[in-house]
């Protein structure tokens, strides 16, 4: 099965723990789950996906059939064994966005040509390359409001360049000023 390389929150849950973390990849038949200390394989699994886009966790029962090897970003891969309609209809829709958005030129992304790619550094394993532009982004987490820029953008995300990050993996409500829009 096709696996496309995406980010968003996943919540897993064994018979011993329940975990809430990201994933890597998705496909029709499954997900790639981050993960520091996987299930042994085998070991069933409630998943609660909370998929771009969606206001209610898509939810659908797994089991762990593929662990991540030796080198690699640690984690597992659940295959879906019982999903329902909606969840399924939900997880197509998602890969075919990834899909149509890993064609796709953001909005407000700075032109670049060909051999300007090169200076861009890209790491292969980015799931959508990087376009440098420069935007307003407010952002706020439970205890603060930042108004910072963005230094890059992305069919998957923005890098806010900012001298005091919030710690890694914390939620953020994100507000942007693309250009030629006054709308946030």
């Amino acid at each position: 099965m096709n696996r496309v390389p995406i980010v968003f929150p996943i919540r897993f849950a064994t018979a011993k723990a329940a975990v809430q973390t990201t994933t890597r990849e998705l496909a029709r038949d499954g997900v790639f789950i981050r993960c520091l200390e996987s299930p042994a394989l085998g070991t069933p699994v409630r998943l609660k996906l909370y998929l771009p886009g969606t206001r209610e966790p898509a939810q659908a029962s797994g089991v762990v059939r593929e662990l991540a090897g030796p080198g690699m970003e640690p984690g597992f891969w659940a295959h879906f064994v019982e999903a329902g309609s909606r969840e399924r209809k939900l997880i197509e829709e998602t890969i075919a966005r990834r899909e149509r958005a890993s064609q796709a030129t953001p909005i407000g992304a700075v032109a670049v040509q060909p051999e300007d790619l090169e200076d861009l550094d890209e790491d292969p394993r980015r799931a959508f390359r990087r376009y440098p532009t420069r935007f307003a982004v407010r952002f706020s987490t439970v205890q603060d409001f930042v108004l910072e820029y963005a230094a890059n953008i992305s069919a998957g995300g923005v890098f806010v360049h900012t001298p005091e990050p919030p710690p890694l993996k914390t939620v953020v409500s994100v507000e942007m000023q693309l250009p030629g829009s006054d709308a946030p």
